[in-house]
C-alpha cells in the first residue's frame, strides 16, 4: 500500500515537471536563449572602400586594425587611483577608433576617426571634443578623415602628415 501511493505521488510529481517543462517551452518558442547573430562584415560599405584606400596607400611598414577599442590603444595614467582611475577608464573603454595604424612591431602609431554626418550631431561632436583631447593627451596622433566617395594620395598624405608616411 506505501509502495502504491509512493508509486502515484511519483506519477504526479512527473506529469507536473512534465507539464511544466511543456508550458515553459511553449512560453519560450520563437525567443532565443542567446540572441546573438554573426555580423556579415566588420565594416560598412563606406569603412571598407576607405580601408581598401589605405592598403593601397601604405606600405608594407604598416598594419591597420579596424575598430579598436581606445582603452587598447591608450590607458589611464599609473597616478589616478581608486574610483577616479575606473572612471577615467570607463570613459574609453565603450568607445572605439575607426581604424589604428601600427608599424610591423605593431608600436601603435596613429588613429583614424572616419567623420561621417553622424559627427555634426551635438552628441557626437561632444564625444569627439573628449577623444580628440584624450588622445592629445596621451601623445596619440588622431587624423579626422571626412567620409567621401573617393579620396585622392595627396589629400591623404596631407592629412598624415606627421603620423604616417604614404607610398
Amino acid at each position: 500500500m506505501i509502495t502504491a501511493m509512493m508509486d502515484q505521488h511519483f506519477i504526479i510529481a512527473l506529469f507536473v515537471t512534465i507539464a511544466l517543462i511543456c508550458v515553459r517551452l511553449y512560453l519560450l518558442r520563437g525567443k532565443i536563449a542567446f540572441p546573438y547573430r554573426k555580423t556579415e562584415y566588420l565594416f560598412s560599405k563606406p569603412e571598407s572602400k576607405f580601408y581598401f584606400t589605405l592598403l593601397e596607400l601604405l606600405d608594407e611598414r604598416y598594419i591597420i586594425f579596424g575598430k579598436v577599442r581606445i582603452a587598447d590603444a591608450i590607458q589611464v595614467e599609473g597616478r589616478v587611483k581608486g574610483k577616479h582611475r575606473m572612471a577615467a577608464f570607463n570613459r574609453i573603454a565603450r568607445k572605439h577608433f575607426d581604424y589604428v595604424i601600427c608599424d610591423r612591431n605593431l608600436r601603435i602609431l596613429a588613429a583614424i576617426e572616419l567623420d561621417d554626418r553622424s559627427h555634426q550631431r551635438k552628441d557626437r561632436k561632444k564625444r569627439d571634443i573628449f577623444v580628440d583631447t584624450a588622445c592629445r593627451a596621451a601623445g596619440l596622433p588622431l587624423i579626422h578623415v571626412p567620409l567621401k566617395k573617393d579620396y585622392a594620395s595627396g589629400e591623404l598624405a596631407a592629412l598624415f602628415a606627421g603620423s604616417i608616411k604614404l607610398r
